[in-house]
Order: C-alpha cells, then structure tokens, then sequence
C-alpha cells in the first residue's frame, strides 16, 4: 500500500473505532501481523510514528508510518483506552 492510502485507512478506523489488522517491518526486520486499537500519529524526524494498542501483546506500540506494509479495517469495534487523535 502507499503511505497515504496507509494513513487513510488508520485515519478511518480511529473515526469508526473500528480495530484494525496491520502487517509491519518489526526493528529486527521481520513481519508480524497483529490487530490493533489506532490511537494517534506523533512526528518523528523526517517521518511519522503510529501509536497503538497491540491486541496480540495487550500493550501500547508504535510503527514509523513507512514500516507498515498493509493495513486494513476489521468488522470488530473498540471502546477506547484513550483519546483518539486521528
């Protein structure tokens, strides 16, 4: 996916609250997928970091926007931990 569409699809799953599947380039460079709660982007550097409530590990994490290979929006609604600033 392209970084906009990329962001587009966050951007709605955080209006619906819906939870979203992500494949992402982990530090070590391997590829996980997992479902998470979208919270907020927050700048980082030259880029972007997404932050996130990790289902798979019930933890908060964060992707650089250009680590995230596919995202897509779930059937499955949340009610959130925190604001939603997307």
């Amino acid at each position: 996916m392209r970084r906009p569409e990329v962001v587009e699809e966050i951007r709605r799953a955080g209006r619906q609250r819906r939870v979203l599947w992500i494949r992402a380039r982990e530090a070590d460079g391997t590829i996980e997928p997992r479902e998470v709660e979208p919270y907020s982007f927050r700048p980082a550097g030259t880029t972007e970091r997404f932050f996130c409530h990790c289902l798979l590990h019930d933890g908060t994490r964060s992707f650089r926007v250009d680590d995230l290979i596919e995202v897509s929006c779930t059937d499955r609604h949340f009610d959130p931990r925190w604001p939603v600033e997307l």
